[in-house]
């Protein structure tokens, strides 16, 4: 796309730039970390609930009950494996849920 090109020709090479899904250009300082920016999806799974619930573990069941992360929203965290997201808040995201990717 044009538009972020242009806006990435601008910003220094140790920031990262990307689009939101409203189609804001955003962009932000790269900082020496392995967490990673994940957009939290239900395209696939459909599911009804208003958002994924985070695990206390890497575990399914051990649901946190208190915290979800809104569908459409960005989560910020390290994959540990393939499957689990540890977030910046301690908790766990799963990749994926009944087959489906959802981060």
């Amino acid at each position: 796309n044009k538009e972020l090109e242009s806006v990435t020709d601008n910003v220094s090479p140790d920031c990262a730039v990307w689009k939101t899904p409203a189609g804001i250009v955003e962009w932000m300082r790269k900082e020496e970390s392995s967490e990673q920016r994940f957009l939290v999806d239900n395209t696939m799974l459909r599911a009804s609930t208003p958002g994924l619930g985070f695990r206390k573990s890497m575990n399914l069941d051990d649901k946190d009950g208190n915290h979800a992360s809104p569908w459409g929203w960005h989560v910020t965290g390290e994959l540990v494996g393939d499957h689990w997201l540890l977030t910046s808040k301690g908790l766990y995201l799963p990749v994926f849920l009944n087959g489906c990717r959802v981060l």
